[in-house]
């Protein structure tokens, strides 16, 4: 079961339509560079030009853009993909967060450790 625990959230209001559980930009829109940092994860979907809620501090669900597996000391860092969703940091990009459980693949749901910008 994927639960979060929201410290912090901020509103913003996307220029474009926006997935549950999708990493969010500063502008409040999805993020569609592979490795770029978010601000962080949106609580709900959206249509473009209506308030979202975007999760910015404690845990978050979020999307796996790919399979996600745990790394031995049981955090891995995850990054967004050009679609917003997670998958492994591998070194290289921006890291938003730390999966807390593994993800099985495309669109799995997974509870992450969102990281301040």
């Amino acid at each position: 079961m994927t639960q979060q625990t929201v410290i912090f959230a901020l509103t913003r209001t996307p220029t474009i339509a926006v997935g549950e559980g999708i990493f969010v930009g500063f502008d409040g829109n999805p993020v569609t560079v592979a490795g770029a940092r978010s601000l962080g994860v949106s609580e709900t979907a959206a249509a473009a030009n209506f308030p979202l809620n975007i999760n910015v501090l404690g845990t978050a669900k979020v999307k796996c853009g790919a399979a996600l597996p745990l790394l031995a000391s049981g955090l891995t860092p995850v990054k967004s993909d050009a679609a917003g969703k997670a998958i492994p940091q591998a070194g290289v990009g921006a890291i938003n967060g730390y999966a807390l459980q593994a993800g099985v693949g495309v669109d799995s749901t997974i509870e992450i450790l969102l990281t301040v910008s």
